[in-house]
């Protein structure tokens, strides 16, 4: 899931928080749950022929929010900046003393990946390493039950419509989705701090 899904939490600390990347795929949702909230101006690279947008982890620190909200947190950034990873700049921001709030879909977990790669067919390549997540105050595990996940597929509210019949016959297929079910809350390493609570049943209408 994007920081749509979170922005509702944010919204009463917006006067000190800022959006520090955000990344929409073009869906209207994802748009639309980040309106009122500041967006910090990420840094624009051009890299084969490709305008990318990254994290302007320098221009964070001079504008030190309380705390800074950055998508995709296993992201591997552009050749030729400063950091490989997006959760290297994130470690940057936490360093100088600004909170981060990150996304992360489960299959990238480093102690997952032979597990995801057994169970579909396919070794995701951006990983995050798990004592980044370990060193959280903080998880929120957002579940969404196969059906859900394929029916918001469908509605375009995750990948782009020319990418939905890719991605439904292979990573999001049911015979991948079902045994995924496993890696819900009671499944993921005990040893994390997780927000019981917020371990829930997500539904997008």
């Amino acid at each position: 899931m994007g920081l749509d899904d979170l922005a509702g939490q944010i919204q009463v600390q917006a006067a000190a928080a800022l959006i520090g990347l955000l990344e929409t795929h073009g869906r209207a949702g994802t748009i639309q749950a980040a309106e009122g909230l500041p967006l910090f101006a990420c840094r624009e690279v051009v890299r084969g022929g490709a305008l990318l947008g990254e994290l302007d982890v320098d221009g964070l620190l001079v504008r030190r929010p309380q705390l800074v909200m950055v998508d995709g947190l296993a992201h591997t950034n552009a050749p030729g900046e400063a950091r490989e990873k997006r959760w290297q700049d994130a470690e940057v921001l936490l360093a100088a003393g600004i909170d981060v709030i990150s996304t992360l879909n489960v299959q990238h977990l480093e102690s997952l990946h032979d597990t995801v790669a057994r169970l579909t067919g396919v070794r995701v390549r951006e990983r995050l390493p798990d004592h980044v997540l370990e060193e959280a105050d903080e998880l929120v595990l957002i579940d969404v039950t196969p059906d859900d996940l394929q029916a918001r597929l469908w509605a375009g509210k995750v990948y782009a419509p020319d990418k939905v019949d890719q991605t439904i016959s292979r990573f999001f297929s049911s015979a991948n989705l079902g045994p995924c079910v496993s890696w819900r809350c009671g499944r993921l390493p005990t040893r994390w701090k997780w927000n019981r609570a917020a371990c829930r049943a997500f539904t997008s209408g």
